[in-house]
């Protein structure tokens, strides 16, 4: 589980920068936009390796019963997360009621992960994405941001509903592989 702790640590403080703009605007003056984005992915890519091996390698250690049903409902906060990200990346409706698609659908992620695992490593885990993307909205509208007023065809979001099944399926049937946990 230490593994994954410092993996969790390095994930999430890369990703507290932005919130952290002093340091941020310095990091650019020494590294140049290019060189911080390719430092931040360097950095962010380590920690969720780290994250993926330790979880993989954690003793599980029960802490509480999962309810009956907690898979069903973990596949449609999956499904709801998965959306999120890919409308995030993309030109969306979404964005109109939230500047923060991603952040929303890592916490579907996270709360669909706490109903479904009731481990020590899972809830670290979980609760550790569902905190740091509360944070990150609040963080990102304390700075201004607001969800996009434009009204974009509803051809991107039947598009984004595409991509966001074909992604799922991809994740479902892989989450053996990445994961060790067989959902299929």
């Amino acid at each position: 589980m230490a593994i994954m702790i410092l993996g969790l640590i390095i994930f999430v403080g890369i990703h507290l920068i932005p919130a952290l703009q002093p340091l941020r605007k310095q990091l650019l003056l020494i590294l140049g936009e290019r060189g911080y984005k390719a430092a931040f992915s360097i950095v962010a890519l380590t920690g969720l390796v780290l994250i993926v091996i330790g979880k993989s390698k954690s003793d599980i250690l029960p802490l509480y019963q999962t309810i009956d049903g907690a898979n069903a409902i973990t596949t449609l906060f999956m499904f709801i997360a998965v959306f999120g990200i890919v409308a995030s990346h993309r030109r969306s409706n979404l964005k109109r009621f939230t500047a923060h698609p991603m952040s929303w659908g890592i916490i579907c992620w996270a709360i669909g992960h706490l109903i479904a695992n009731g481990d020590v490593a899972s809830v670290i885990l979980f609760t550790v994405f569902l905190c740091y993307s509360l944070f990150a909205i609040w963080s990102a509208n304390s700075r201004g941001q607001k969800p996009s007023g434009s009204v974009v065809s509803l051809k991107h979001d039947l598009f984004n509903a595409a991509l966001s099944v074909a992604a799922f399926t991809l994740l479902a049937t892989t989450h053996e592989y990445y994961t060790g946990v067989p959902l299929i």
